[in-house]
């Protein structure tokens, strides 16, 4: 069955997931990966979108493939969490109000 059109509200971010057929891969190889982020990039230019994170595949901390987040080079990691330029990624605009939210959330003594 195919899946009801998402909410849309103009200049609100949206989270997008993409999964194969029947959960298959997608990326099979590195050039895989390379050639959809070409098409993100494409994509986004011709509608005038902004990515302000990515991540091609399942968690890879938890799959044991890498060490650190910032070792999986198909992910927007470094660029949001440590600075590092990404021509794809753009800046966030953060809300100062959302963002204490989230940092007294975290800063709550448990």
């Amino acid at each position: 069955m195919a899946r009801l059109p998402r909410l849309y509200l103009p200049d609100q971010p949206l989270h997008v997931i993409q999964r194969g057929n029947n959960r298959n891969l997608i990326f099979a190889t590195q050039q895989d990966y390379m050639f959809y982020l070409r098409c993100l990039q494409e994509a986004a230019e011709t509608h005038q979108l902004s990515v302000h994170a990515y991540a091609l595949m399942t968690n890879p901390v938890r799959a044991n493939m890498v060490a650190q987040p910032d070792d999986y080079p198909w992910s927007s990691f470094r660029a949001n969490a440590q600075g590092k330029t990404n021509p794809l990624v753009s800046p966030q605009v953060r809300d100062c109000s959302l963002r204490y939210l989230i940092f007294s959330a975290f800063d709550t003594p448990r």
